[in-house]
Order: C-alpha cells, then sequence, then structure tokens
C-alpha cells in the first residue's frame, strides 16, 4: 500500500509525487513538504491512498491541519527557465524545449534545457551573472537531469569558474550511460571563504558544458530546476 501527496500544474491533468509513504504509524506525526520549485505556478495538491496491490485491511490515512506557509527564500540562486533563459549564456546546442520527459517526481514537467552532441565539441549553458557564495557556508549545486551518453568519449560536465570564466574546475561528470531521470548534488563547500562574515561574498559562475570528440553517436544532456542552497 502506498500514501501519495501529489501535486499538479495541468489542472489535474498529470501528477507529481511530493511524498510517498509506505510505514504503518499509529501515532499523529507532522509532515512538512518543501513547494518552492512550484513558486509562480498555481499547483493542485491531492492525497491519494492506493492500495490496489494489497489484500490486506488496514485502518486507512487519517489527515487533519493542511497549511500552506510562505518562508523566506532559502537559495543563492534559482532558475527552472520557466521564464526564459535571460540569466544564461548559451553556445553550441542547448536549446530551451518543453517536455514531458519524466524528471525527479518532485518537479512539474514543463520547460528545461536541452543539448544533443551533434557536429559542436563542447556546448556551453552558463550562468551570466556571479552566484555569490556566503562566508562559512556549506552551499550546494543541486539539479534535475536526464540524459544519454552514447560514446566512452563524452562527457557531461558541471564547472565552476572563480575568475569571471577565465579558468574552470569541473565539479561534477557524467559519462557513458544513461538516465532517465534523476536528482545531482554537489559539494561547493569548498569555494565558500573560510570567515563567516556576512559583508564578503564568493562569486562563482557555474556552466554545463556537454563535450563530444566525435559527431556520431549523438548524446544528449537534459537539465533542469538549477539551484545553489546553503
Amino acid at each position: 500500500h502506498h500514501a501519495y501527496v501529489e501535486a499538479s500544474t495541468d489542472n489535474g491533468v498529470t501528477w507529481s509525487v511530493l511524498e510517498d509513504l509506505t510505514t504503518t504509524n499509529t501515532n499523529w506525526e507532522e509532515h512538512a513538504l518543501n513547494l518552492t520549485v512550484y513558486a509562480n505556478h498555481t499547483i493542485r495538491l491531492r492525497f491519494r491512498l492506493d492500495a490496489s496491490l494489497g489484500t490486506s485491511v488496514a485502518d486507512g490515512w487519517w489527515i487533519d491541519d493542511l497549511n500552506i506557509i510562505e518562508q523566506p527564500n532559502p537559495y543563492l540562486f534559482f532558475n527552472d527557465f520557466e521564464s526564459g533563459t535571460d540569466d544564461w549564456s548559451l553556445t553550441g546546442q542547448w536549446m530551451r524545449t518543453y517536455s514531458t520527459y519524466p524528471a525527479p517526481p518532485t518537479y512539474p514537467r514543463t520547460y528545461l534545457m536541452y543539448a544533443s552532441s551533434g557536429s559542436i565539441a563542447n556546448s556551453l549553458l552558463t550562468t551570466l551573472d556571479p552566484v555569490l557564495l556566503g562566508e562559512g557556508t556549506s552551499p550546494q549545486l543541486i539539479y534535475s537531469t536526464s540524459y544519454d551518453i552514447q560514446s566512452m568519449s563524452h562527457r557531461a560536465y558541471v564547472e565552476v569558474s572563480t575568475d569571471d570564466g577565465q579558468t574552470w574546475q569541473i565539479v561534477d561528470t557524467i559519462s557513458y550511460g544513461r538516465s532517465s531521470g534523476s536528482l545531482r548534488t554537489i559539494d561547493l563547500s569548498s569555494y565558500a571563504l573560510p570567515d563567516p562574515d556576512p559583508d564578503i561574498t564568493q562569486p562563482i559562475l557555474i556552466r554545463f558544458r556537454l563535450y563530444a570528440s566525435t559527431q556520431y553517436p549523438s548524446s544528449l544532456w537534459r537539465v533542469d530546476n538549477v539551484r545553489v542552497q546553503q
């Protein structure tokens, strides 16, 4: 049996799972779900109890005191490409597209960035303005992705620059393989300055680079919901 909390951004045509409960608990407990990725969306919520694969009878699911509360923005940077690509520099094969391709379940399936290797050796998706990392923090870069890297010589890199794009350091590498949808988390704490002075920040640029040493076979990379949090 499964107890699902789900959200829809298309008036109930499709639903994304926010939480999947499978355990038994006879005591009341409070659950909190982060809806930040649905900011600026009109959404519907539903609670769905699925007992289609079970034959036992239990007490069911009790729900009370539902609240939706706006919290301060926890992100140093957030972009879901719903409003375009004004915050990014695009070179090579990167393009913004609408897709219903499966995404990690806590995110609406809407606009995302897509690149295929084709005849371009490097396709670059780069932040135009620096992300300011606070001192004494443990920032993380998180993004949702799907990919199909079809050659051993192709790579999908996430890179960071601390000198306005003069040099780049690789912080995440995706090599030969396929994923229909995953959430990747990158530790950026080594780029945060050590002293906790709120008036001093470390600016970084972030880019997603699809590298292909050969034109065929063609590899592809989808990127969405890019954020930096601490």
